[in-house]
């Protein structure tokens, strides 16, 4: 649906503030379901390291960030802000602690 809106005008503040609304939104979503996962180890496998655990959370808050700084963008460089939604996703292909841990479980 964003996409679809983003398609159909140029980048314009609204529509820039409204992707990076969403995607904050989504990473708000994320965000929780780790914590109630991870918390008390719900959830997760109780061999899962701590530090995984920890780095996991900080890769989610770094995504929020940049979604956050896209956001704020939106209204004074709206190009700027599709950039950095962008290039975000370029930082999940990144291996993280998370993947090695499965890694080593396979």
């Amino acid at each position: 649906f964003p996409v679809t809106i983003s398609s159909m005008h140029r980048p314009s503040t609204l529509v820039c503030a409204f992707y990076g609304a969403l995607l904050l939104m989504a990473g708000t979503c994320l965000y929780v379901s780790w914590e109630y996962a991870s918390s008390k180890r719900r959830l997760v496998d109780a061999a899962l390291p701590e530090a995984t655990v920890k780095a996991l959370r900080a890769r989610i808050w770094i995504g929020m960030a940049v979604y956050g700084a896209g956001f704020v963008c939106a209204f004074f460089l709206p190009v700027l802000s599709l950039v950095l939604y962008a290039l975000m996703p370029l930082l999940y292909l990144l291996p993280s602690k998370i993947d090695r841990h499965a890694s080593l479980r396979a």
